[in-house]
Protein backbone atom coordinates (compact mmCIF):
# COMPACT_ATOMS: atom_id res chain seq x y z
CA UNK A 1 0.00 0.00 0.00
CA UNK A 2 3.33 2.43 0.75
CA UNK A 3 4.94 1.52 -2.53
CA UNK A 4 1.67 2.52 -4.12
CA UNK A 5 0.76 5.42 -2.55
CA UNK A 6 4.42 6.36 -3.38
CA UNK A 7 4.25 5.71 -6.88
CA UNK A 8 0.97 7.92 -7.41
CA UNK A 9 2.90 10.58 -5.75
CA UNK A 10 5.85 10.41 -7.70
CA UNK A 11 3.30 10.22 -11.01
CA UNK A 12 1.53 13.49 -10.25
CA UNK A 13 4.62 15.53 -9.47
CA UNK A 14 6.26 14.28 -12.67
CA UNK A 15 2.55 15.17 -14.47
CA UNK A 16 2.80 18.72 -12.41
CA UNK A 17 6.12 19.44 -13.76
CA UNK A 18 5.55 19.15 -17.03
CA UNK A 19 4.29 22.22 -18.31
CA UNK A 20 6.45 24.04 -15.04
CA UNK A 21 8.13 27.03 -16.72
CA UNK A 22 9.72 29.07 -13.51
CA UNK A 23 10.21 27.86 -10.20
CA UNK A 24 10.62 30.09 -6.74
CA UNK A 25 11.97 29.45 -3.82
CA UNK A 26 13.04 25.98 -3.68
CA UNK A 27 15.28 26.01 -0.75
CA UNK A 28 15.00 22.56 1.26
CA UNK A 29 14.06 24.19 4.88
CA UNK A 30 11.86 23.29 7.31
CA UNK A 31 8.23 25.34 6.41
CA UNK A 32 9.29 26.94 3.27
CA UNK A 33 7.98 26.87 -0.55
CA UNK A 34 8.51 25.65 -3.28
CA UNK A 35 6.43 27.69 -6.26
CA UNK A 36 5.94 26.59 -9.60
CA UNK A 37 4.45 28.98 -12.56
CA UNK A 38 2.95 27.15 -14.78
CA UNK A 39 2.80 28.30 -18.69
CA UNK A 40 -1.05 27.63 -18.62
CA UNK A 41 -1.55 30.40 -16.16
CA UNK A 42 -1.90 27.50 -12.96
CA UNK A 43 0.32 27.83 -10.01
CA UNK A 44 1.75 24.73 -7.71
CA UNK A 45 3.21 25.30 -4.53
CA UNK A 46 4.60 22.65 -1.98
CA UNK A 47 5.69 23.25 1.17
CA UNK A 48 8.89 21.63 3.20
CA UNK A 49 7.55 19.32 6.13
CA UNK A 50 9.82 17.12 8.16
CA UNK A 51 11.87 16.81 5.20
CA UNK A 52 9.43 16.06 2.60
CA UNK A 53 7.71 18.70 -0.33
CA UNK A 54 4.07 18.38 0.04
CA UNK A 55 1.67 19.70 -2.56
CA UNK A 56 -0.66 22.51 -1.28
CA UNK A 57 -3.04 22.23 -4.19
CA UNK A 58 -4.55 19.05 -5.40
CA UNK A 59 -2.27 17.47 -8.68
CA UNK A 60 0.33 20.20 -7.73
CA UNK A 61 -0.83 22.84 -9.76
CA UNK A 62 -4.76 23.06 -9.17
CA UNK A 63 -4.91 27.38 -8.26
CA UNK A 64 -5.62 29.65 -10.83
CA UNK A 65 -7.40 32.69 -11.40
CA UNK A 66 -10.65 33.92 -13.73
CA UNK A 67 -11.72 37.23 -14.52
CA UNK A 68 -15.38 38.19 -15.55
CA UNK A 69 -16.29 41.04 -17.22
CA UNK A 70 -20.14 41.85 -17.58
CA UNK A 71 -20.07 43.79 -20.50
CA UNK A 72 -17.73 46.07 -22.53
CA UNK A 73 -19.61 47.63 -25.68
CA UNK A 74 -21.81 45.44 -27.25
CA UNK A 75 -20.22 42.31 -26.02
CA UNK A 76 -21.36 40.90 -22.36
CA UNK A 77 -20.52 38.02 -19.87
CA UNK A 78 -17.06 38.11 -21.23
CA UNK A 79 -14.63 35.31 -19.09
CA UNK A 80 -10.89 34.87 -19.43
CA UNK A 81 -9.15 32.01 -18.06
CA UNK A 82 -6.63 28.95 -18.86
CA UNK A 83 -5.73 25.99 -16.42
CA UNK A 84 -7.83 25.19 -13.79
CA UNK A 85 -10.39 28.16 -14.27
CA UNK A 86 -10.50 27.49 -18.07
CA UNK A 87 -13.82 26.00 -18.42
CA UNK A 88 -16.36 27.62 -20.39
CA UNK A 89 -13.84 30.51 -20.87
CA UNK A 90 -12.05 32.20 -23.54
CA UNK A 91 -8.23 31.11 -23.41
CA UNK A 92 -5.61 33.84 -22.98
CA UNK A 93 -4.25 35.04 -26.60
CA UNK A 94 -0.86 35.20 -24.47
CA UNK A 95 0.57 33.97 -20.76
CA UNK A 96 3.94 35.50 -20.43
CA UNK A 97 5.88 34.31 -17.25
CA UNK A 98 8.96 36.52 -16.14
CA UNK A 99 10.82 35.01 -13.60
CA UNK A 100 13.11 37.91 -12.16
CA UNK A 101 14.89 36.12 -10.09
CA UNK A 102 14.46 33.09 -7.14
CA UNK A 103 11.89 35.04 -5.15
CA UNK A 104 9.96 37.38 -7.65
CA UNK A 105 8.16 36.88 -10.89
CA UNK A 106 5.23 38.41 -13.37
CA UNK A 107 2.96 36.24 -15.11
CA UNK A 108 0.96 38.52 -17.95
CA UNK A 109 -1.97 37.23 -19.17
CA UNK A 110 -3.44 39.11 -22.20
CA UNK A 111 -6.33 39.18 -24.43
CA UNK A 112 -5.72 41.02 -27.60
CA UNK A 113 -7.34 44.38 -27.44
CA UNK A 114 -9.56 43.48 -24.95
CA UNK A 115 -8.29 43.31 -21.37
CA UNK A 116 -4.68 42.28 -19.61
CA UNK A 117 -3.85 40.74 -15.90
CA UNK A 118 -0.63 41.03 -14.49
CA UNK A 119 0.42 38.67 -11.62
CA UNK A 120 3.24 39.84 -9.90
CA UNK A 121 4.91 36.93 -7.12
CA UNK A 122 7.12 37.56 -4.26
CA UNK A 123 8.02 35.23 -2.31
CA UNK A 124 9.97 36.38 1.07
CA UNK A 125 13.02 33.76 1.17
CA UNK A 126 12.85 31.49 3.88
CA UNK A 127 8.92 31.88 4.72
CA UNK A 128 5.70 30.30 4.60
CA UNK A 129 3.61 33.07 2.52
CA UNK A 130 3.34 34.14 -0.87
CA UNK A 131 2.60 38.27 -1.79
CA UNK A 132 0.16 38.56 -4.69
CA UNK A 133 -0.46 41.79 -6.87
CA UNK A 134 -3.04 41.68 -9.64
CA UNK A 135 -3.14 44.27 -12.15
CA UNK A 136 -5.94 44.33 -14.70
CA UNK A 137 -5.82 46.55 -17.22
CA UNK A 138 -8.42 47.76 -19.77
CA UNK A 139 -7.07 47.58 -23.44
CA UNK A 140 -10.22 47.91 -25.59
CA UNK A 141 -11.86 50.88 -26.68
CA UNK A 142 -14.41 50.44 -24.80
CA UNK A 143 -15.52 50.97 -20.68
CA UNK A 144 -15.78 48.13 -19.40
CA UNK A 145 -18.61 47.09 -16.63
CA UNK A 146 -19.11 44.68 -13.97
CA UNK A 147 -15.63 43.10 -13.43
CA UNK A 148 -15.30 40.21 -10.85
CA UNK A 149 -12.13 38.54 -10.17
CA UNK A 150 -11.42 34.87 -8.76
CA UNK A 151 -8.39 33.35 -7.43
CA UNK A 152 -8.18 30.15 -5.77
CA UNK A 153 -8.86 26.27 -6.45
CA UNK A 154 -8.50 22.96 -4.61
CA UNK A 155 -6.95 22.82 -1.90
CA UNK A 156 -4.47 19.65 -0.87
CA UNK A 157 -2.63 21.00 2.59
CA UNK A 158 -3.21 17.97 4.35
CA UNK A 159 -2.44 15.16 2.75
CA UNK A 160 -5.60 13.72 2.53
CA UNK A 161 -7.32 16.19 0.67
CA UNK A 162 -9.83 17.52 2.92
CA UNK A 163 -10.22 20.02 5.29
CA UNK A 164 -12.60 22.39 7.51
CA UNK A 165 -13.38 25.58 5.82
CA UNK A 166 -12.16 28.93 7.35
CA UNK A 167 -13.35 32.52 7.10
CA UNK A 168 -12.14 35.56 9.53
CA UNK A 169 -14.06 38.87 8.39
CA UNK A 170 -12.18 41.24 10.71
CA UNK A 171 -8.89 40.04 8.24
CA UNK A 172 -11.02 39.06 4.80
CA UNK A 173 -8.97 35.56 5.37
CA UNK A 174 -10.47 32.15 3.75
CA UNK A 175 -8.78 28.88 4.31
CA UNK A 176 -9.22 25.34 5.48
CA UNK A 177 -7.58 23.49 8.63
CA UNK A 178 -6.97 20.03 9.30
CA UNK A 179 -5.13 17.80 12.07
CA UNK A 180 -3.51 14.95 10.74
CA UNK A 181 -1.11 12.74 13.25
CA UNK A 182 -0.96 15.43 15.66
CA UNK A 183 0.05 17.94 12.90
CA UNK A 184 -2.04 21.23 12.60
CA UNK A 185 -2.25 21.80 8.79
CA UNK A 186 -3.54 25.17 7.73
CA UNK A 187 -3.82 27.51 4.29
CA UNK A 188 -5.08 30.89 4.10
CA UNK A 189 -5.68 33.70 1.49
CA UNK A 190 -6.11 37.14 2.53
CA UNK A 191 -6.66 40.08 1.26
CA UNK A 192 -6.08 44.18 2.33
CA UNK A 193 -9.43 44.55 0.48
CA UNK A 194 -12.68 43.32 1.49
CA UNK A 195 -13.79 40.56 -0.72
CA UNK A 196 -16.99 40.79 -2.53
CA UNK A 197 -17.63 36.88 -1.28
CA UNK A 198 -15.64 34.24 -0.31
CA UNK A 199 -15.80 30.19 -0.60
CA UNK A 200 -13.91 27.39 1.55
CA UNK A 201 -16.30 23.86 0.76
CA UNK A 202 -16.33 21.29 -1.16
CA UNK A 203 -14.09 21.53 -4.48
CA UNK A 204 -15.36 18.03 -5.51
CA UNK A 205 -18.15 15.42 -4.63
CA UNK A 206 -19.01 14.09 -7.73
CA UNK A 207 -18.67 17.24 -10.15
CA UNK A 208 -16.57 20.13 -9.34
CA UNK A 209 -18.44 22.10 -7.02
CA UNK A 210 -15.84 25.28 -6.89
CA UNK A 211 -15.51 25.34 -10.56
CA UNK A 212 -19.49 24.91 -11.00
CA UNK A 213 -20.06 28.18 -9.25
CA UNK A 214 -17.83 30.18 -11.88
CA UNK A 215 -17.99 28.06 -15.32
CA UNK A 216 -22.06 27.05 -15.27
CA UNK A 217 -23.46 30.90 -14.26
CA UNK A 218 -21.39 32.45 -16.55
CA UNK A 219 -24.21 35.39 -16.57
CA UNK A 220 -23.72 35.99 -12.82
CA UNK A 221 -20.97 34.02 -10.97
CA UNK A 222 -20.08 34.40 -7.49
CA UNK A 223 -19.00 32.35 -4.82
CA UNK A 224 -21.87 32.65 -2.57
CA UNK A 225 -19.95 32.58 0.63
CA UNK A 226 -20.04 29.30 1.39
CA UNK A 227 -17.75 27.92 4.38
CA UNK A 228 -17.81 24.05 5.40
CA UNK A 229 -18.02 23.17 9.21
CA UNK A 230 -17.14 19.42 8.28
CA UNK A 231 -14.07 17.63 6.44
CA UNK A 232 -14.69 17.57 3.03
CA UNK A 233 -12.64 17.88 -0.25
CA UNK A 234 -12.27 21.49 0.17
CA UNK A 235 -11.04 24.23 -1.99
CA UNK A 236 -10.86 27.43 -1.17
CA UNK A 237 -11.06 31.30 -3.19
CA UNK A 238 -11.98 34.72 -2.68
CA UNK A 239 -13.96 37.10 -5.35
CA UNK A 240 -13.65 40.87 -5.66
CA UNK A 241 -15.51 42.90 -7.87
CA UNK A 242 -15.65 46.37 -9.79
CA UNK A 243 -17.82 48.36 -11.16
CA UNK A 244 -16.26 49.88 -14.38
CA UNK A 245 -13.11 50.04 -15.63
CA UNK A 246 -12.06 53.47 -18.02
CA UNK A 247 -10.09 52.54 -20.92
CA UNK A 248 -6.48 52.63 -20.13
CA UNK A 249 -7.65 52.35 -16.34
CA UNK A 250 -5.75 49.80 -14.35
CA UNK A 251 -7.45 48.27 -11.47
CA UNK A 252 -5.13 46.23 -8.72
CA UNK A 253 -5.81 43.83 -5.79
CA UNK A 254 -3.46 42.89 -3.39
CA UNK A 255 -3.21 39.69 -1.69
CA UNK A 256 -1.47 37.18 0.14
CA UNK A 257 -1.57 33.23 0.48
CA UNK A 258 0.17 31.41 3.52
CA UNK A 259 0.62 27.88 4.83
CA UNK A 260 0.98 26.64 8.47
CA UNK A 261 1.95 23.52 10.20
CA UNK A 262 2.15 22.91 13.85
CA UNK A 263 2.18 19.97 16.33
CA UNK A 264 -0.84 20.30 18.83
CA UNK A 265 -1.31 17.84 22.01
CA UNK A 266 -3.85 18.70 24.96
CA UNK A 267 -2.80 22.38 24.18
CA UNK A 268 -2.17 24.34 20.77
CA UNK A 269 -0.15 27.46 20.22
CA UNK A 270 -0.95 30.22 18.15
CA UNK A 271 1.64 32.59 16.25
CA UNK A 272 0.72 35.97 15.41
CA UNK A 273 0.00 36.14 11.78
CA UNK A 274 1.69 39.05 9.17
CA UNK A 275 4.96 39.93 12.03
CA UNK A 276 7.10 42.63 11.19
CA UNK A 277 10.48 44.35 12.37
CA UNK A 278 12.67 46.81 11.51
CA UNK A 279 16.20 46.78 11.32
CA UNK A 280 18.01 47.32 15.19
CA UNK A 281 14.51 46.80 16.56
CA UNK A 282 13.30 44.72 19.66
CA UNK A 283 10.09 44.34 19.21
CA UNK A 284 7.55 42.27 21.63
CA UNK A 285 5.23 39.20 19.66
CA UNK A 286 2.02 37.77 21.68
CA UNK A 287 1.16 34.12 21.04
CA UNK A 288 -1.69 32.33 22.29
CA UNK A 289 -1.19 28.81 24.23
CA UNK A 290 -4.91 27.01 24.56
CA UNK A 291 -6.08 24.28 26.21
CA UNK A 292 -8.08 22.15 23.92
CA UNK A 293 -8.48 19.11 25.64
CA UNK A 294 -11.67 18.27 28.33
CA UNK A 295 -9.62 18.66 31.23
CA UNK A 296 -7.48 20.48 33.51
CA UNK A 297 -3.56 20.74 32.22
CA UNK A 298 -0.95 21.63 34.51
CA UNK A 299 2.93 21.71 34.55
CA UNK A 300 3.24 23.73 31.39
CA UNK A 301 6.50 24.59 30.24
CA UNK A 302 7.39 27.05 27.43
CA UNK A 303 10.52 27.45 25.27
CA UNK A 304 11.72 29.77 22.80
CA UNK A 305 13.91 29.74 19.48
CA UNK A 306 14.26 31.93 16.36
CA UNK A 307 16.49 30.66 13.29
CA UNK A 308 18.77 33.49 12.26
CA UNK A 309 20.33 33.35 16.51
CA UNK A 310 23.70 32.68 14.93
CA UNK A 311 23.10 35.97 12.58
CA UNK A 312 22.71 38.05 16.30
CA UNK A 313 18.80 37.30 15.77
CA UNK A 314 17.41 36.64 19.92
CA UNK A 315 14.14 35.45 21.04
CA UNK A 316 13.19 35.66 24.87
CA UNK A 317 9.84 34.53 26.32
CA UNK A 318 9.20 37.84 29.06
CA UNK A 319 5.52 36.34 30.11
CA UNK A 320 4.54 34.55 31.95
CA UNK A 321 7.95 32.94 33.61
CA UNK A 322 7.78 29.22 35.13
CA UNK A 323 5.47 26.51 34.81
CA UNK A 324 1.72 27.06 34.97
CA UNK A 325 -1.82 25.45 34.43
CA UNK A 326 -4.90 25.85 32.33
CA UNK A 327 -8.69 25.08 32.80
CA UNK A 328 -11.03 23.18 29.98
CA UNK A 329 -10.88 26.08 27.24
CA UNK A 330 -8.61 28.66 29.38
CA UNK A 331 -5.95 30.33 26.86
CA UNK A 332 -3.14 32.34 28.16
CA UNK A 333 -1.04 35.18 25.95
CA UNK A 334 2.97 34.53 25.71
CA UNK A 335 4.78 37.52 25.51
CA UNK A 336 8.14 37.13 23.35
CA UNK A 337 11.04 39.50 22.86
CA UNK A 338 12.25 39.84 19.95
CA UNK A 339 15.76 41.55 18.84
CA UNK A 340 16.58 41.97 14.71
CA UNK A 341 20.22 43.17 14.54
CA UNK A 342 21.02 46.53 12.43
CA UNK A 343 22.60 44.43 9.40
CA UNK A 344 19.60 42.35 9.15
CA UNK A 345 18.51 41.92 5.14
CA UNK A 346 15.05 44.28 4.73
CA UNK A 347 12.98 41.73 3.08
CA UNK A 348 14.59 38.59 4.75
CA UNK A 349 12.25 36.28 7.22
CA UNK A 350 12.87 35.03 10.64
CA UNK A 351 10.80 32.35 12.09
CA UNK A 352 10.20 32.55 15.24
CA UNK A 353 8.57 29.17 17.48
CA UNK A 354 7.39 29.20 20.60
CA UNK A 355 6.55 25.61 22.23
CA UNK A 356 4.34 24.37 25.29
CA UNK A 357 5.25 21.00 26.68
CA UNK A 358 2.92 19.37 29.23
CA UNK A 359 2.24 15.46 30.14
CA UNK A 360 0.39 15.64 26.64
CA UNK A 361 3.40 16.12 24.55
CA UNK A 362 4.34 19.39 22.47
CA UNK A 363 2.56 21.79 20.53
CA UNK A 364 4.21 24.41 18.88
CA UNK A 365 3.47 27.52 16.26
CA UNK A 366 5.93 29.60 14.08
CA UNK A 367 5.82 33.33 13.37
CA UNK A 368 7.46 34.40 9.94
CA UNK A 369 8.25 37.95 10.80
CA UNK A 370 9.17 40.16 7.62
CA UNK A 371 12.13 42.73 8.36
CA UNK A 372 11.02 46.12 7.30
CA UNK A 373 13.19 48.99 6.77
CA UNK A 374 13.03 51.71 9.17
CA UNK A 375 12.55 55.28 8.97
CA UNK A 376 15.23 55.71 11.74
CA UNK A 377 16.57 53.66 14.53
CA UNK A 378 19.39 53.50 17.08
CA UNK A 379 20.36 50.57 18.78
CA UNK A 380 22.76 49.96 21.39
CA UNK A 381 26.22 48.44 20.17
CA UNK A 382 28.15 48.82 23.59
CA UNK A 383 28.29 46.24 25.94
CA UNK A 384 24.88 44.87 27.42
CA UNK A 385 23.84 47.22 30.51
CA UNK A 386 26.01 50.16 29.47
CA UNK A 387 23.19 52.21 28.74
CA UNK A 388 22.54 51.71 32.50
CA UNK A 389 25.52 52.46 34.13
CA UNK A 390 26.05 53.70 37.85
CA UNK A 391 29.34 55.67 38.09
CA UNK A 392 30.86 58.07 41.09
CA UNK A 393 31.13 61.78 40.42
CA UNK A 394 34.16 63.11 39.05
CA UNK A 395 34.96 59.61 37.41
CA UNK A 396 34.99 58.89 33.55
CA UNK A 397 31.70 56.48 32.56
CA UNK A 398 32.45 53.21 30.55
CA UNK A 399 31.16 54.67 26.69
CA UNK A 400 28.01 54.55 25.46
CA UNK A 401 27.19 53.50 21.89
CA UNK A 402 24.76 53.73 19.22
CA UNK A 403 24.83 52.41 15.83
CA UNK A 404 22.47 54.62 13.86
CA UNK A 405 20.24 54.02 10.51
CA UNK A 406 18.73 56.81 8.17
CA UNK A 407 20.17 59.40 10.96
CA UNK A 408 22.66 62.16 9.37
CA UNK A 409 23.28 63.49 13.07
CA UNK A 410 22.05 64.07 16.64
CA UNK A 411 20.91 67.28 18.92
CA UNK A 412 23.73 69.17 20.73
CA UNK A 413 26.67 67.06 19.56
CA UNK A 414 29.35 67.75 21.79
CA UNK A 415 27.53 69.81 24.35
CA UNK A 416 28.33 68.56 28.20
CA UNK A 417 25.09 68.08 30.50
CA UNK A 418 22.34 68.43 27.58
CA UNK A 419 20.01 65.96 26.12
CA UNK A 420 19.79 64.75 30.10
CA UNK A 421 23.41 64.05 30.52
CA UNK A 422 25.34 65.33 33.71
CA UNK A 423 27.24 68.05 33.41
CA UNK A 424 31.10 66.90 31.99
CA UNK A 425 29.20 64.02 29.89
CA UNK A 426 28.19 65.12 26.21
CA UNK A 427 27.26 62.94 22.82
CA UNK A 428 28.86 63.35 19.41
CA UNK A 429 27.89 61.55 16.00
CA UNK A 430 30.18 60.06 13.25
CA UNK A 431 29.78 57.25 10.71
CA UNK A 432 26.65 56.02 11.70
CA UNK A 433 27.50 56.00 15.53
CA UNK A 434 26.60 57.55 18.62
CA UNK A 435 29.25 58.01 21.51
CA UNK A 436 29.07 59.33 24.78
CA UNK A 437 31.88 59.48 26.94
CA UNK A 438 33.17 61.54 30.15
CA UNK A 439 33.64 62.71 33.14
CA UNK A 440 30.53 62.91 35.46
CA UNK A 441 31.05 66.68 37.16
CA UNK A 442 27.76 66.09 39.04
CA UNK A 443 25.89 63.29 41.23
CA UNK A 444 22.63 62.27 40.83
CA UNK A 445 20.38 60.18 38.57
CA UNK A 446 19.84 61.30 34.57
CA UNK A 447 17.81 60.20 31.69
CA UNK A 448 18.82 60.97 29.21
CA UNK A 449 17.68 60.91 25.28
CA UNK A 450 19.74 61.97 22.57
CA UNK A 451 17.59 62.55 19.34
CA UNK A 452 18.74 61.54 15.91
CA UNK A 453 18.22 64.13 13.46
CA UNK A 454 17.76 64.06 9.25
CA UNK A 455 15.68 62.11 6.95
CA UNK A 456 12.23 60.79 9.12
CA UNK A 457 13.98 60.44 12.19
CA UNK A 458 12.10 63.28 14.30
CA UNK A 459 10.93 61.66 17.50
CA UNK A 460 13.76 59.45 17.36
CA UNK A 461 15.99 59.49 20.10
CA UNK A 462 18.52 56.72 21.94
CA UNK A 463 18.11 56.87 25.04
CA UNK A 464 19.43 55.39 28.64
CA UNK A 465 20.26 56.42 32.68
CA UNK A 466 23.55 57.43 33.77
CA UNK A 467 23.11 57.21 37.60
CA UNK A 468 26.06 59.32 39.46
CA UNK A 469 26.83 58.77 43.60
CA UNK A 470 27.74 61.93 45.60
CA UNK A 471 30.42 59.92 47.92
CA UNK A 472 33.27 59.50 45.64
CA UNK A 473 36.82 58.51 47.66
CA UNK A 474 38.48 61.38 48.39
CA UNK A 475 42.65 61.00 49.61
CA UNK A 476 45.22 64.12 51.00
CA UNK A 477 48.71 62.73 51.91
CA UNK A 478 49.74 65.76 52.64
CA UNK A 479 53.00 68.27 51.98
CA UNK A 480 56.19 67.65 51.20
CA UNK A 481 58.54 66.47 54.18
CA UNK A 482 62.44 66.78 55.01
CA UNK A 483 63.97 64.40 57.85
CA UNK A 484 67.47 63.29 58.88
CA UNK A 485 68.11 60.22 57.42
CA UNK A 486 68.19 58.76 60.44
CA UNK A 487 64.84 60.04 61.93
CA UNK A 488 61.16 58.37 61.03
CA UNK A 489 58.04 60.52 59.92
CA UNK A 490 54.87 60.89 61.56
CA UNK A 491 52.59 61.25 58.18
CA UNK A 492 49.61 63.61 58.26
CA UNK A 493 46.95 62.29 55.32
CA UNK A 494 43.42 62.48 55.70
CA UNK A 495 40.91 60.50 53.98
CA UNK A 496 37.33 60.08 52.92
CA UNK A 497 34.82 57.93 51.63
CA UNK A 498 36.75 55.10 51.38
CA UNK A 499 39.78 52.65 52.63
CA UNK A 500 42.87 53.74 52.68
CA UNK A 501 46.47 52.33 51.48
CA UNK A 502 49.90 53.65 51.65
CA UNK A 503 52.91 52.67 49.29
CA UNK A 504 56.16 53.64 48.84
CA UNK A 505 58.52 53.36 45.73
CA UNK A 506 61.22 52.57 47.85
CA UNK A 507 62.18 50.20 50.33
CA UNK A 508 61.22 51.92 53.79
CA UNK A 509 58.46 50.67 56.08
CA UNK A 510 54.77 52.10 57.44
CA UNK A 511 53.87 51.08 60.90
CA UNK A 512 50.20 50.82 59.31
CA UNK A 513 49.87 51.16 55.69
CA UNK A 514 46.19 51.43 56.03
CA UNK A 515 45.69 54.33 58.42
CA UNK A 516 45.67 58.05 57.65
CA UNK A 517 48.86 59.29 59.37
CA UNK A 518 51.16 56.47 59.98
CA UNK A 519 54.81 56.24 60.91
CA UNK A 520 57.07 55.53 57.95
CA UNK A 521 60.91 55.03 58.13
CA UNK A 522 63.01 55.08 55.40
CA UNK A 523 64.89 51.91 53.94
CA UNK A 524 68.26 51.83 53.11
CA UNK A 525 67.87 52.61 49.46
CA UNK A 526 65.80 55.51 50.09
CA UNK A 527 68.65 57.09 51.90
CA UNK A 528 70.83 55.91 49.34
CA UNK A 529 68.75 57.89 46.99
CA UNK A 530 67.91 60.79 49.25
CA UNK A 531 64.22 60.79 48.41
CA UNK A 532 61.48 58.55 48.42
CA UNK A 533 57.52 59.16 46.91
CA UNK A 534 54.76 58.07 49.13
CA UNK A 535 51.82 57.44 47.55
CA UNK A 536 48.28 57.10 49.77
CA UNK A 537 45.21 55.77 47.83
CA UNK A 538 41.72 55.67 49.01
CA UNK A 539 39.38 53.10 47.27
CA UNK A 540 35.70 54.05 47.23
CA UNK A 541 32.62 51.58 48.96
CA UNK A 542 28.99 51.05 48.11
CA UNK A 543 28.54 52.37 44.70
CA UNK A 544 31.78 54.11 44.49
CA UNK A 545 33.32 50.47 44.95
CA UNK A 546 35.43 50.61 41.57
CA UNK A 547 36.45 54.76 41.97
CA UNK A 548 39.69 55.60 43.45
CA UNK A 549 41.41 58.83 44.23
CA UNK A 550 45.49 58.92 45.13
CA UNK A 551 47.78 61.43 46.26
CA UNK A 552 51.52 62.10 46.83
CA UNK A 553 54.26 63.68 49.16
CA UNK A 554 57.80 63.85 48.52
CA UNK A 555 59.88 63.02 51.34
CA UNK A 556 63.84 64.40 50.99
CA UNK A 557 66.39 63.08 53.59
CA UNK A 558 68.89 64.82 54.87
CA UNK A 559 72.50 62.43 54.93
CA UNK A 560 75.22 65.44 56.58
CA UNK A 561 75.95 64.25 59.91
CA UNK A 562 73.99 66.40 62.94
CA UNK A 563 76.46 69.16 64.49
CA UNK A 564 77.39 68.73 67.99
CA UNK A 565 79.55 70.06 70.81
CA UNK A 566 81.94 68.39 73.70
CA UNK A 567 83.70 70.33 76.19
CA UNK A 568 85.26 68.13 77.96
CA UNK A 569 85.61 66.32 81.32
CA UNK A 570 83.68 68.29 84.48
CA UNK A 571 86.59 69.58 86.34
CA UNK A 572 87.62 71.10 90.25
CA UNK A 573 89.87 73.29 91.25
CA UNK A 574 90.62 76.37 93.63
CA UNK A 575 90.13 80.00 93.18
CA UNK A 576 93.66 80.28 92.15
CA UNK A 577 94.15 77.66 90.35
CA UNK A 578 94.00 78.42 86.30
CA UNK A 579 92.33 75.50 83.98
CA UNK A 580 92.92 74.65 80.15
CA UNK A 581 89.67 73.66 78.58
CA UNK A 582 90.04 71.03 75.81
CA UNK A 583 86.90 71.00 73.98
CA UNK A 584 85.56 69.16 70.34
CA UNK A 585 82.75 70.35 67.90
CA UNK A 586 81.71 70.00 64.51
Amino acid sequence: MKKLVLIISILLVSISNVNAQDVLGNVSSEGTLRIYVYSNSNMGIYRYTEGVWEAQWYSGDDRGMKLHVGSMGSSSDLNYASGYWGNSASYWDNIDLNKLDDNNHIMTCTEDDEVEVKQIVYYPANSANIIYQYEITNLGSEKMFDLRLFVGGDTYVAGDDRGIGYWDDATNTIGITNTVSGNEVNMFLTSDQEPYSYYSDAAYDGSFVLKDLIRDNTTNPTLGNQVSSVLNDNGIALEWRKSSLEVGETWIINAQEYFNNKFVSDLSVTAPVGATISQCETKDFTFTVENISASTVSNISLAESIDLSTEDWTAIITDPTGTFSLDIGESIDVTVSIFAPCDATVGSVAQGIVSATSNGGLANDVAYITVEAPSCAASLTSAVNTDDQTICQNTAITDITYSTISATGIGNEGVDGVNGLPEGISATWSGDVITISGTAAESGTFNYSIPLTGGDCAGTSASGTITVSSTPPNADAGTDELICASDSLSLDGTSDNGTVLWTSDGDGTFDDDTADDPVYSPGSDDITAGSVLLTMTVTGTGQCATATDTSTLTLTLNTIDAPFSNAGLDQTLCSVDTFTATAASN
